[in-house]
């Protein structure tokens, strides 16, 4: 890392490029150097735990053992797995500390969940003093989307209900026009739906709710003049080329 420097900036006068400083932290997003430098640290970061790891006071997650599985890495997201006991735990922090030590990359505690299982209060209490990290209820949650290996209940698909609600509630104190409200349910609501669709097929239950809640923004809390069937169709059938669900 020694050869890697810090972004510096210049000023553009008149035409011409005038003096250079020094970006506050790291490069700038979107430098074509970032992944490069990125996937060097988290190789960096996946040899130390699997080194770490390799000591006999570490216990792997029950699930986790036959494969021996510590740690996923997906762009800027870390994933770690260990039995519930403070000599695990510990092994794991001391690998992010010298990651930090060595790159400056700190784990944001206040964005860090940490889930468990079947283990003591007094036990859970060390954890939790340990990582420093809020504890995560069930079930696990990536991007909003839980992970099961169920099918997933009613109750599993309330975040989805209830962002989509929140989405409203902040839309509606605002002055839009009609064409501004299609917009938003065009972009967002229906953006959030085909995000949850790409892993799970939406209950009849759920698609009912988004439906409601969308009419009624749509709308503005008065009767609708026509069906929302009527409105999913096409435009060119007389429509507002909302997607159906189900269609």
């Amino acid at each position: 890392m020694e050869c890697v420097s810090t972004t510096s900036f210049p000023v553009a006068l008149n035409g011409s490029l005038h003096g250079f400083f020094p970006g506050k932290k790291g490069l700038r997003q979107g430098d074509p150097m970032s992944p490069v430098l990125f996937l060097l640290c988290m190789e960096f970061l996946s040899r130390l735990i699997k080194r770490n790891t390799s000591n006999s006071d570490f216990n792997f997650h029950p699930k986790c053992e036959k494969l021996k599985i510590t740690h996923l890495l997906f762009a800027d997201d870390l994933m770690l797995f260990s039995r519930g006991d403070l000599p695990s735990i510990h092994i794991l922090m001391e690998c992010l500390q010298e990651i930090r030590d060595v790159f400056g990359l700190a784990v944001n505690t206040s964005k860090s969940s940490i889930f468990t299982a079947g283990i003591q209060n007094d036990v859970l209490d060390g954890i939790l003093s340990r990582t420093k990290f809020a504890r995560g209820d069930m079930p696990v949650r990536y991007l909003g989307i839980p992970f099961v290996a169920k099918r997933l209940s009613i109750t599993d698909y309330s975040p989805l209900v209830d962002k989509i609600a929140g989405c409203i509630d902040k839309w509606t104190a605002r002055s839009l026009s009609f064409a501004g409200w299609l917009e938003l349910i065009h972009s967002v609501i229906q953006g959030v739906e085909c995000f949850w669709l790409q892993v799970f097929r939406l209950p009849t239950t759920i698609i009912e709710k988004i439906h409601c809640l969308s009419r009624v923004f749509l709308w503005n809390s008065k009767r609708a003049p026509v069906t929302w069937e009527e409105i999913c169709h096409p435009k060119e059938e007389g429509g507002l080329g909302i997607r159906h669900i189900q269609s």
